[in-house]
């Protein structure tokens, strides 16, 4: 049988999971929200109501990776989302998913779908399903919790 103090550092953990899922999935609200902007991990953490170890921490816990990385992927799928979907300039596409100098987005947009901006927006590979709500998923990997 389990002792008292076994049992309360079971549900601490427990509470403790479920509050780093709170957190990080408030925090990819906020960021999904605010996609156009830039920001730093101190300033969403401040935000958040926490110091940026602990967003780190919990992010990296409950979603499988950090805050900047699943940030730029919900860009990326963003931009590919209106690349495809509006007649946007991958200037202003840019723009809108956080990035001052296109250069710097055509290369992000590269180096994650193998293709240039304007490549994709002529080929138009990807069909509208597999896009649909990416965006507004919270948290890549929450189903480990």
């Amino acid at each position: 049988m389990e002792s008292l103090a076994t049992q309360q550092k079971i549900v601490m953990h427990q509470i403790l999971d479920k509050k780093q899922v709170e957190l990080v999935e408030k925090t990819c609200r906020y960021l999904t929200a605010h996609l156009d902007r830039k920001c730093s991990l101190a300033g969403v953490a401040l935000l958040m109501g926490t110091n940026r170890n602990r967003l780190a921490i919990s992010f990296r816990v409950v979603a499988g990776c950090g805050v900047f990385e699943w940030l730029r992927d919900q860009r990326m799928i963003k931009a590919k989302y209106l690349l495809l979907h509006s007649n946007k300039s991958a200037q202003q596409i840019a723009c809108d998913v956080g990035y001052s100098n296109s250069a710097n987005f055509s290369t992000a947009f590269r180096r994650k779908y193998g293709v240039s901006p304007r490549q994709q927006r002529r080929n138009g590979l990807l069909p509208l399903a597999s896009v649909e709500g990416a965006v507004n998923t919270p948290v890549p990997n929450s189903s480990q919790h």
